[in-house]
């Protein structure tokens, strides 16, 4: 059972939650999840845990640390979350949409890792060549090129090195890319 394994290797214990919902009544993503924060954790603590991995709330989570912040029993929700979403990956189970949100999620951490921050012109071009919706939004982007609200071209910070060497360290710890 997953619960067990969150347990161990996270160190959280869903069996605390009570389901008071404080979690769910503060996401500010819920209105798009299939299954609500609070749904996922009970579907973990009655071992229904293909239930909680096939979900999209595991890959609709913005980790806001919303949930985590309000739970009276101190649960860190969101790491939750980060952990179901690496076995799910790990077991490979994903439809369309987690896999765009995971491509999403790979194109910032490319554009962060090339720039020190990210570079959104760049970041949506790989987005839409990876969706193959390269014309959805075509008018919204020149107008918002066109009035400086999306640079060019890319920008780097001072400090690549620093940079640079934490996605180093973050792949040793992880022992993956990142």
């Amino acid at each position: 059972m997953l619960a067990q394994e969150i347990k161990k290797d996270i160190g959280e214990n869903i069996y605390k939650c009570y389901q008071c919902i404080k979690c769910t009544s503060g996401c500010p993503t819920v209105y798009a999840m299939d299954l609500s924060i609070n749904q996922i954790m009970r579907a973990l603590q009655l071992g229904k845990d293909d239930l909680a991995l096939k979900s999209k709330t595991i890959w609709l989570c913005t980790s806001c640390w919303t949930c985590a912040t309000r739970c009276p029993q101190g649960i860190d929700i969101t790491s939750v979350m980060d952990f179901l979403r690496m076995r799910a990956a790990k077991m490979e189970i994903r439809d369309q949409q987690a896999a765009t949100i995971a491509g999403f999620n790979q194109i910032f951490l490319d554009s962060v890792r090339s720039h020190g921050r990210i570079f959104e012109l760049g970041m949506i071009i790989k987005l839409k060549m990876m969706t193959r919706k390269i014309f959805q939004d075509l008018g919204l982007g020149l107008r918002m090129i066109l009035k400086g609200k999306i640079p060019f071209a890319p920008q780097r910070v001072g400090h690549m090195r620093e940079v640079r060497s934490m996605f180093r360290r973050i792949r040793e710890i992880e022992g993956r890319k990142v």
